[in-house]
């Protein structure tokens, strides 16, 4: 056995751990202990697995490495694989540790957390993968195995519902990634996707109709993938699935869409109407998701909305040619939103908080939503002129204005102004997180700089059209918090609440509305 070989079993353990558990007989007990010792005793192989590929990939020149091992399956590891990969195993590791207790004394507990192996599995294929057969097929993989987890509870209607709308649009994903995997496969002559990054700048004919037609199907498969509007409806839809399935669809799988276009940024760049139509898509569906989570009634349905939001940001940064923000913005979000969802029943705790605030800081808090309006405006119109004058940094001053609005959105909502705490303080706050923010930017760009391209600048009207929809966005907003709101918004609300019922309409196109209309009543 060589020494490649060696490195091979090694990095490959994490998935193969998780698969053997997912099959492993469930052992003697109502529960199943053996799935439970062996999904434990996986995610600590994953563990390690993942901080071996690390320290792998850091050093090795190039800080890019290919392992080939039998029956065509490739590795790929380099600085983005390797980092979603520890992500995964990290966030894997969590969720069985809390389903463990979660689902304590459930009968399934066994069959489900098998089935949670094998997601995990196929997740951590997909992310490892070398070629194009292999990512295609962990890409289909993990949405079958996803669906077992939707349905765990199958006396649900409403479970079955989403699973159901999930299931057609997976598909429709599904094929445009084999499409646009057997298009780069005519263009470039090769399954190697790292062979496929390097040709994609270099070799002649790059901008072929080939290569155009595989740069829409893969932004297709992402933004399929990744619950974009209008197909997003099936998302706020799965919360009758166990939290742990929540944590991990929202922490971990919903990401994919993000990675397929970070994966195969060098392939996209070369399609400046794919970016410009990945990055208005994203555009449309953060603004959209960020407006609807206002206005729910549940905790984890809001969440959703959330995720759709932070999901269409992401594929903004990748449309933008922000990679490596994308890349920093995935892992954030995934944390973030894992810890969310696990611990989304003190969210309760943090709502009556709010509720105590001194009638001096609801004075003061009403009259800075007064003024806030204003202040977007404004700062928009600057932002706007320093957008069209720096055409070279235009993309860093547009994730710079959108970071401001959404530190102004948390200065007039924070818990701290609420309660009147000392405002300068608060802000200072805000300042380190500004500050945080843009360095964890910049050394991710500066880590990943030969290994993700730098686009060519975004068009002057993409820039004034992102400005201008985070403005409308936050004036809305900022007007429905205040203590005069106009009249109109408030006939927003409804049409809010219900997503502008574009999830009514989808339903009524794939036929759901004929066949589980009980699921639908009191929605």
């Amino acid at each position: 056995m060589s020494f490649t070989d060696i490195l091979f079993i090694v990095a490959l353990a994490g998935p193969v751990g998780f698969l053997v558990a997912g099959i492993v007989p469930p052992g003697n007990g109502r529960n199943g202990t053996g799935a439970l010792l062996a999904s434990r005793v996986a995610s600590v192989i994953a563990l390690g697995g993942a901080l071996f590929a690390v320290v792998l990939c850091v050093l090795t020149p190039g800080h890019r490495l290919v392992l080939s091992g039998v029956a065509g399956v490739d590795l790929l590891l380099d600085p983005v694989s390797v980092t979603v990969f520890a992500l995964v195993s990290f966030i894997g590791a969590v969720v069985i540790q809390y389903s463990r207790n979660y689902l304590d004394g459930d009968p399934g507990q066994g069959a489900f957390m098998r089935r949670l192996c094998i997601v995990l599995a196929a997740v951590q294929l997909l992310i490892l993968s070398g070629n194009l057969v292999m990512l295609t097929l962990a890409w289909i993989a993990t949405s079958l195995v996803l669906h077992k987890l939707l349905v765990f509870y199958p006396e649900r209607p409403a479970a079955r519902l989403a699973a159901h709308k999930k299931f057609l649009i997976a598909r429709a994903s599904d094929a445009s990634l084999v499409a646009a995997s057997v298009l780069l496969y005519l263009q470039f002559g090769t399954l190697d996707i790292a062979r496929i990054i390097e040709a994609a700048g270099t070799e002649a004919g790059a901008t072929s109709g080939a290569t155009i037609a595989a740069t829409f199907l893969v932004a297709l498969a992402a933004l399929l993938k990744s619950a974009q509007f209008p197909f997003h409806g099936w998302l706020p839809e799965v919360m009758e699935t166990p939290t742990p399935v929540s944590a991990l669809l929202h922490a971990g799988i919903i990401n994919a869409g993000g990675f397929l276009l970070i994966r195969f940024a060098d392939v996209l760049v070369l399609n400046e109407t794919a970016m410009i139509a990945v990055a208005l898509i994203g555009l449309a569906t953060a603004l959209f998701g960020s407006l609807c989570m206002l206005v729910q009634s549940s905790v984890k349905v809001s969440l959703a909305y959330s995720t759709i939001a932070q999901m269409g940001f992401m594929l903004l940064q990748c449309g933008l040619g922000a990679f490596s923000a994308a890349l920093v913005h995935l892992v954030a979000h995934s944390l973030y939103k894992a810890h969310a969802f696990l611990s989304a029943g003190s969210a309760l705790d943090v709502a009556k908080l709010d509720v105590i605030a001194s009638p001096a800081a609801s004075v003061e808090r009403q009259a800075a939503l007064r003024v806030a309006p204003v202040m977007v405006l404004v700062s928009g119109a600057i932002f706007a002129g320093l957008a069209l004058a720096w055409e070279e940094t235009r993309t860093p001053i547009l994730l710079a204005f959108v970071l401001g609005g959404a530190l102004l959105q948390l200065l007039l909502s924070g818990g701290t102004m609420l309660r009147g705490g000392p405002l300068v303080g608060f802000m200072a706050q805000l300042a380190t997180v500004a500050l945080v923010y843009f360095a964890i930017q910049g050394a991710a760009a500066w880590l990943l700089s030969q290994t993700l391209p730098l686009s060519a600048p975004v068009s002057p009207v993409v820039a004034l059209i992102v400005i201008g929809g985070f403005c409308a966005t936050w004036w809305m907003q900022l007007s429905a918090r205040s203590g005069h709101p106009p009249a109109w918004l408030w006939h927003l609300y409804v049409p809010l609440r219900h997503g502008f019922y574009v999830n009514t309409a989808f339903d009524r196109l794939v036929g759901s509305l004929n066949n589980h209309s009980a699921p639908l009543k009191g929605n």
